[in-house]
């Protein structure tokens, strides 16, 4: 403005002159401070660059942290205790690097940039591996993995280097809907061109055939490849070299044929190891986080009590989380003696029960303004309580900084969230393997508490109830196959057995002396010391210790019928005379054993006897290291133990070893469970639907057309494919008013148990067809979504039956996939049932196809008691197994009960040429049966000399706590000792599952 109203000579202007030189020098400096805030800026943005792997792992690892409650409700963490193991792991690094400051002084700037980003880095692994041992500690064992892999997976999925696709194969299989259950695929794009009928015969002779379908699959994902889609070619060609690798005890780290394996990426050969052997996935997960993250990463922390002290605060408790046979209360006690703690004086320590709550908030308030510790046990027994307990946790607002509460739990829904997310959760399990087991109870003892009875059978007896306890928890860990119900054996059992030997054997040693006084009056110095150099007289009263200790001891927790007998089979082999055969030395297990040889399948020579009876009279030179020690010092049993192998085989506990494989594969079903349920609750299909109308050509635009879905269309379309499957116009499949006014005068109880078995179904279908409806209305917003519509949508994301349908059908451990076939068939033959038949018994009936078998068997027997005028009160039934192996075979049903199919054997084969039980063979854990002959008979017959009562259960689940899943119980013949295949846990089951 003042250039434009000057006037005259510019120059002569010396105001205006000046004006401008300022107006010069401001625009320079501006310019100046814009080129330094254009670099500040790019600093800021390399700098918010460099910290975002910081950033983006601690949300990771957050929400890992986070979602870990779905597995647990236990396992609940809050923002404030991660934000603790952030800091410190900031603190760790920081003084790493002050640590290593000195040495980079003389360093260049590339030099310091490049410290600063291997900071960045070490800071992000320091961070992962603390939230991985901070919340490992708080988990059972069987959990661990699952924090592991799903830690690694969200790792590397933010990362990009898996695709969510296969992440979702790895976790959930492959689904279809379609297709039957002789494992036919359909779904067959260019890459599986070669995937014909000739193709599926090869390779079904060796291979999973529900491996088959998750590697049909596999092959036609998007993100696969054509370096997976070339293994159709390559197994066709070489099926001689893929059986071999598909049969290694250890194929997770053998080579592959034509050294396939480098051409895959870790996570691709985990997914075809997942249709290969399941069995090997958790050692081939291990593997994989191995090269991932780092060993550490599959080597969880041990509990270390000093450590854990040093974690906590007096705002922060402890919470204990038992599992059967642990109790920290020891370690607590053995850890305030070392700290100054001592029981009585500052340490107050309390069980909790009914009406104790009072008394615990009096001890954590005295003990909170005094210094002391306050351990309170079976928090779990008080739930009523545990709410006041958080409030007064919550109202110590400065308690003495010596103050520490201890709490002990077991897992239950009521306890505490706020309790929970404040306090440092230890889960406290037993000891694995004989060995420390052996040795955790043993250690209790001494040479002194063996001295109390001087009976020379003592101390070989304590070391028998020793093993015995150890077995008898081992078991645990093969599931099913060990237990029907998870028992709590524990020390007070142990103690209690024991006491009750040295009674009986005092008893036994008085006894002895006092007859041979009577015998030799002038010998009357006979003392208790000499006897110990004696050797054991046959006066042991083993029938009444057998009783004792297997049914009022460990026999009082046992429920269950069947886990009594095998319980009694070990006292029945481990307490005997037989114990001090000096010609043939006892031992528990040998090598060189029946037990575990491998003879010939074909080999008539079947009359062994395979008792561990047998086992244990084998010579000492092979009996290993589960012989009975002759040395019985305390030094000397100790040391026995000692050399007993760390890991031992099932065969130890008179298991096959495909209890190993059943173990492993039911350890790596409950991890995949486990990471379907920690993922967010959609995130891509779950499982391709293919429509009726699709044809093959197709398949592959539809994948992709599928894939780009959202994924609510992806759960409609699931719903469809659902609702095609089920009755378009009705609720149900069958008219069963018509169906009982039609056989109301020849009404007969075949005819009732069909008639109930319709109206369950009827009602099952129309749950499954009103919620499938009410899902897809919710999906288009017609409705709102309802606590149960939202279970269904998750559960058929996940491959899961919805809740809201089992409770309407027979009780199974199957897929979504697999239930819906199943449910097919159940109508397939329901309806040959009332078309065919009209309602009267079959050829042959699926007996897992019914709701209630145990209904149709008890109509079988009342229908041939009101036939033949047998009481229906002692009426029962006998099984005999037929020479037919397909069901279609039998044209007409048997004069005397019924024909039914569809039996599986678990724990034994069954050998068609001998009929009687055999060995299994290795990797194969369940066959079916042929075609069984159930008849009516009019009284229970006890079981005759070769004969083996099995249990037949529902589901491989057997039976629970409550004694639910038992059928009934078949026989079958045997041409060995029954105790071999009690222990072995041979059964029968109606349902596999998948």
């Amino acid at each position: 403005l003042e250039l434009s109203s000057a006037s005259g000579e510019i120059l002569d202007n010396v105001e205006l002159i000046a004006t401008l030189d300022e107006t010069k020098y401001k625009a320079k400096e501006i310019s100046c401070k814009l080129e330094e805030a254009k670099a500040a800026s790019e600093k800021l943005v390399l700098a918010r660059q460099a910290y975002e792997p910081i950033a983006k792992r601690g949300a990771i690892l957050y929400f890992v942290l986070q979602n870990l409650n779905k597995v647990n409700s236990m396992y609940e963490y809050s923002l404030t205790s991660y934000l603790e193991v952030f800091k410190t792991s900031l603190a760790k690094t920081r003084q790493n690097n002050n640590s290593g400051l000195n040495a980079s002084k003389e360093a260049g700037e590339d030099d310091d940039n490049k410290s600063f980003y291997d900071n960045i880095t070490r800071f992000v692994n320091d961070l992962t591996f603390a939230v991985y041992e901070f919340a490992s500690l708080g988990l059972f064992e069987r959990d661990k993995l699952t924090l592991s892999m799903h830690m690694t997976l969200q790792i590397l999925l933010g990362d990009g280097v898996v695709d969510i696709e296969q992440v979702n194969f790895f976790t959930k299989g492959g689904f279809k809907l379609d297709g039957n259950d002789d494992g036919d695929s359909s779904i067959m794009n260019g890459a599986m061109a070669s995937m014909d009928e000739p193709f599926t015969k090869i390779i079904s002779d060796f291979w999973p055939k529900s491996g088959l379908r998750d590697l049909e699959q596999l092959v036609t994902l998007e993100s696969s490849g054509e370096r997976i889609k070339s293994l159709i070619a390559n197994i066709s060609t070489k099926e001689d070299t893929w059986k071999k690798w598909l049969s290694n005890k250890t194929p997770e780290i053998s080579a592959i044929p034509d050294d396939v394996q480098s051409q895959l990426t870790p996570f691709e050969f985990l997914c075809l190891l997942r249709c290969a052997r399941v069995d090997r996935i958790t050692a081939a997960t291990m593997q994989f986080i191995s090269s991932t993250l780092g060993e550490q990463y599959v080597t969880p922390p041990i509990v270390n009590y000093e450590s854990m002290f040093n974690s906590t605060s007096a705002k922060t408790p402890v919470v204990f989380i038992l599992s059967p046979g642990a109790d920290p209360a020891f370690n607590v006690l053995k850890l305030g003696e070392k700290k100054g703690f001592h029981l009585g004086e500052k340490l107050e320590f309390m069980a909790l029960g009914q009406g104790m709550g009072p008394r615990a908030a009096e001890i954590i308030s005295s003990s909170a303004r005094e210094g002391k510790w306050a351990m309170l046990q079976n928090c779990h027994l008080l739930p009523s309580w545990l709410g006041e307990l958080e409030k007064i946790l919550e109202d110590l607002d400065n308690p003495h900084e010596d103050f520490r509460l201890w709490l002990t739990t077991e897992p239950v829904a009521a306890f505490p969230l706020g309790v929970l997310q404040s306090s440092l959760k230890v889960v406290t399990e037993p000891p694995a393997g004989l060995q420390l087991n052996m040795k955790g109870s043993f250690a209790k003892l001494s040479e002194d508490s063996l001295n109390r009875c001087k009976h020379p059978a003592f101390r070989k007896l304590s070391y028998v109830l020793t093993f015995f306890h150890a077995i008898v928890q081992e078991r645990r860990k093969y599931g099913k196959l060990g237990w029907n119900v998870p028992y709590d054996f524990n020390e007070t059992d142990f103690r209690i057995s024991l006491s009750l030997i040295e009674t009986y054997l005092n008893k036994a040693l008085i006894d002895d002396i006092c007859d041979d006084s009577e015998d030799d009056r002038t010998d009357t110095a006979v003392s208790l010391s000499n006897m110990q150099k004696q050797k054991p007289k046959a006066d042991i009263p083993w029938a009444t210790l057998r009783y004792l200790i297997g049914e009022a001891m460990y026999g009082g927790r046992v429920s269950d019928f069947y886990d009594r007998r095998i319980l009694v089979t070990y006292l029945n082999e481990y307490f005997g005379d037989f114990l001090f055969n000096e010609e043939r030395p006892f031992a528990f297990h040998t090598v060189k054993s029946v037990l575990s040889s491998e003879y010939d399948d074909n080999s008539k020579s079947k009359n062994l006897s395979l008792s561990m009876e047998d086992a244990s009279s084998a010579d000492d030179e092979n009996a290993g290291n589960f012989s009975l020690p002759q040395e019985t010092s305390y030094e000397e049993l100790l040391l026995a133990i000692s050399h007993i192998p760390v890991v031992q085989t099932p065969e130890v506990l008179g298991l096959h070893m495909n209890a190993d494989v059943a173990h492993y594969t039911r350890a790596a079903k409950l991890m995949w469970e486990n990471l379907v349920v920690l993922q967010p609750k959609i995130t891509s299909p779950a499982l391709t639907p293919l429509n009726a109308n699709d044809s093959v050509d197709g398949d592959h635009e539809d994948l992709t057309r599928n894939k780009m879905k959202r994924p609510e269309d992806m759960l409609d379309s699931i719903a469809v494919d659902i609702l095609s499957v089920l009755p378009q116009k009705e609720d149900r499949n069958f008219e069963v008013k018509k169906l009982r006014k039609k056989w109301a005068n020849t009404i007969t109880p075949i005819r009732i148990a069909l008639l109930q078995e319709l109206e369950k179904h009827n009602k099952l279908t129309s749950v499954i067809k009103h919620t499938l409806l009410s899902l897809r209305k919710a999906l288009n917003g017609e409705i709102a979504m309802s606590s149960v519509l939202d279970n269904v949508a998750m559960s058929l994301n996940s491959g899961f039956v919805p809740s809201s349908w089992k409770k309407e059908a027979p009780e199974t451990g199957k897929n979504i996939t697999s239930w819906i076939r199943w449910y097919r068939k159940r109508v397939s033959q329901f309806i040959d049932w009332v078309a065919k038949h009209d309602g009267n018994v079959p050829p042959c009936v699926w007996l897992s196809g019914l709701h209630s078998p145990e209904t149709f068997i008890a109509a079988l027997v009342q229908t041939s008691c009101r036939k033949k005028g047998w009481p229906l009160d002692v009426a029962h039934v006998k099984t005999q197994l037929t020479l037919v192996k397909d069901a279609r075979a039998i044209m007409k049903p048997p004069e005397n009960g019924c024909f039914v199919s569809g039996l599986y054997l678990e724990g034994a084969r069954w050998d068609s040429e001998s009929q009687a039980l055999a060995k299994q063979k290795n990797n194969i854990l369940v066959e079916e049966l042929p075609v069984m002959h159930i008849i009516p008979v009019e009284k229970n017959e006890s079981a005759k000399a070769g004969e083996l009562r099995v249990p037949v259960y529902v589901t491989q689940g057997r039976r629970n706590a409550m004694g639910k899943g038992l059928v009934f119980e078949a026989s079958l013949q045997s041409d060995v000792h029954e105790s071999h295949w009690i222990l072995q846990g041979v059964c029968m089951t109606l349902n596999l599952d998948d």
